[in-house]
């Protein structure tokens, strides 16, 4: 069985990268603009990601882009370019997020271009303290269009400054996610090759109760989906 709860990432910045996801058997794909791709290579990023959408038109897979953060001077034109002329995006990732007000500028500008009223269609990223301090008035106040909270690795950690808190934080947020009855998604396993680290790091993230995690590669995909599906 197909699990929607495993993302493949692929870099908006390399179109070898997008054909590779988008010809995979993984169901729900997070096309990247922010982490990863170049300050110079932003613009022709955005506009892959976008082509990628229009011309691909599998409607089983879910199709989120991370987009660039609202601190940063590219989310404004991510979100014009994605959610104008034709085929959008099922979801968006939002990266870096501190409060409900970050949160509520992207909703702001999505909604003023498209009517998505009833639709879950926000991804929350949990990468910092100030978010994760907020993160039940987020969950109240977006309930009806967040499909999916993640949660940050390296850079959680390093806002937090301890592994030990930043542990009981990851499980005070899956536990807010299970309250709201929100997926709560581990980030990515980053050293590719090494799959019995993935394996051992995918049991863990469930066993901690995580909804299911990212990857990085499609050859992580199948392997992750049994180990999530054994849990459910």
């Amino acid at each position: 069985m197909k699990n929607k709860n495993v993302a493949l990432y692929a870099s908006g910045a390399k179109a070898g990268h997008l054909e590779v996801a988008l010809e995979s058997d993984a169901p729900y794909l997070v096309l990247c603009l922010e982490d990863g791709t170049p300050e110079n290579k932003k613009g022709e990023a955005r506009h892959l990601v976008k082509q990628a959408i229009m011309n691909y038109s599998d409607n089983n897979k879910i199709c989120c882009v991370r987009i660039n953060g609202s601190d940063t001077e590219h989310w404004e034109k991510d979100i014009e370019v994605l959610f104008t002329e034709g085929k959008i995006p099922d979801r968006v990732r939002i990266p870096m997020a501190n409060n409900v007000l970050d949160i509520q500028k992207t909703v702001n500008r999505i909604e003023a271009l498209q009517n998505l009223q009833g639709k879950k269609y926000l991804e929350i990223m949990v990468e910092n303290k100030s978010c994760f301090e907020e993160l039940s008035n987020i969950l109240t106040i977006f309930s009806e269009k967040i499909a999916a909270i993640t949660v940050g690795g390296e850079d959680l950690l390093e806002s937090v400054g301890r592994p030990e808190e930043a542990l009981e934080i990851r499980k005070e947020i899956i536990r807010c996610c299970k309250e709201h009855s929100i997926p709560c998604l581990e980030t990515t396993y980053m050293d590719y090759r090494n799959f019995p680290g993935l394996i051992a790091d995918t049991h863990y993230a469930m066993q901690l109760g995580f909804s299911g995690r990212s990857v990085v590669h499609p050859a992580h995909v199948n392997i992750c989906e049994e180990i999530i599906n054994s849990y459910v």
